[in-house]
């Protein structure tokens, strides 16, 4: 959460400044916009095996392409580049062992740079002149490594899992979302989004065998974001 915080004022420049180059002075109507530009930045949080509830923030910074063409049912893709974490020094398996397994050394720590790419319809649920409350549903991939406190891939280190036990670094993700959108007469808008990602994993953590938690591991977000128009000729 603190490389968050210490980040936004740059974030925040960074939106304001793609904002100007791409809005001219002229006010419009928002409706006359059919596509926008989305950027965005988020707060995320893990629950795993090492983790039971979503304690820890991360960031993440997103682009995305939004259609508003239709009144109930839009379009969006979105690009996300990220992190997640966790963490439980006294993180032991309890489970039951054969006697031909070896004593559990699982990680304690884990963190994992993501990079996510999804599709999403949103229904909006009010959609007036100026304003729109939705829900989301996507489905996309999710990329991600973690490593351990020294930086190193724990994909590669056998140690930290039962014999045998492998996994791939992508994985699909089926993200659920509510939000709002509130634009300004010349278009430009400004929205907050919260949900789950719902990756189709139980590895972010690197633990699965060795996990005291019975499914995949789990991402929340809050996202923050700034919708430019995208100008069209044909638009008037």
């Amino acid at each position: 959460m603190t490389f968050f915080i210490l980040r936004l004022p740059s974030l925040i420049c960074f939106t304001l400044l793609l904002c100007t180059s791409f809005v001219s002075a002229q006010a419009q109507d928002s409706l006359v916009h059919k596509r926008f530009i989305e950027v965005g930045i988020s707060a995320n949080a893990y629950r795993g095996d090492l983790q039971a509830g979503y304690e820890k923030f991360t960031s993440s910074f997103h682009l995305g392409v939004q259609w508003m063409k239709k009144k109930r049912l839009n379009g969006a893709i979105n690009l996300q580049i990220g992190s997640v974490s966790g963490q439980n020094p006294n993180y032991q398996y309890s489970g039951d062992l054969s006697a031909s397994e070896k004593t559990p050394t699982p990680n304690r720590y884990f963190k994992t740079a993501i990079f996510t790419v999804h599709y999403e319809l949103q229904l909006n649920l009010i959609k007036r002149r100026n304003f729109r409350l939705f829900i989301a549903q996507g489905i996309g991939i999710i990329r991600f490594n973690p490593k351990d406190e020294f930086r190193n891939s724990l994909s590669k280190d056998l140690t930290s899992r039962a014999e045998g036990e492998t996994y791939a670094n992508l994985a699909f993700m089926f993200p659920t979302q509510c939000g709002f959108q509130y634009f300004l007469p010349n278009g430009v808008g400004a929205g907050f989004k919260m949900g789950w990602y719902n990756p189709a994993t139980d590895y972010l953590d690197n633990i699965s065998k060795w996990g005291n938690k019975s499914g995949n591991d789990k991402i929340f977000a809050c996202r923050f974001t700034v919708m430019v128009p995208i100008r069209i000729k044909s638009e008037k």
